[in-house]
């Protein structure tokens, strides 16, 4: 019978390895050493004023083809409303054409449903 040679595995570090590392790692971060802890100051980049005049362009004067860009996103959160809605009306508040004609849906119903659907 013939056997295979199984390839050998790349020893691991101990735990004890692993815990000393760490305890290393812990006690260098813990030092007060200035540069760890201040960026010097050429290299900070302030992102808010540009991200704020990017939006308020945004807001106020973009366009696609003569519609305003505000209004294609408050048409954009409508669509995404609307099935948060029925199913907040079903499932919670109840739904007819007087707000609460018909109480919300009990979950056998739900139940039932989704069997009789995944059948």
């Amino acid at each position: 019978m013939r056997t295979i040679a199984r390839p050998e595995r790349a020893a691991l570090p101990s735990n004890r390895v692993i815990a000393a590392a760490l305890a290393v790692l812990f006690i260098l971060a813990i030092l007060p050493f200035g540069w760890t802890w201040d960026w010097p100051k050429e290299w900070v980049i302030a992102p808010g004023p540009p991200i704020t005049a990017a939006f308020r362009w945004l807001a106020r004067d973009f366009t696609i083809g003569g519609v305003e860009f505000s209004s294609i996103l408050r048409s954009a959160a409508k669509i995404v409303e609307f099935p948060m809605t029925m199913a907040q009306s079903m499932l919670a508040k109840g739904f007819g054409p007087l707000g609460s004609a018909f109480p919300a849906l009990p979950w056998f119903s739900l139940l039932g449903g989704r069997i009789i659907f995944d059948h």
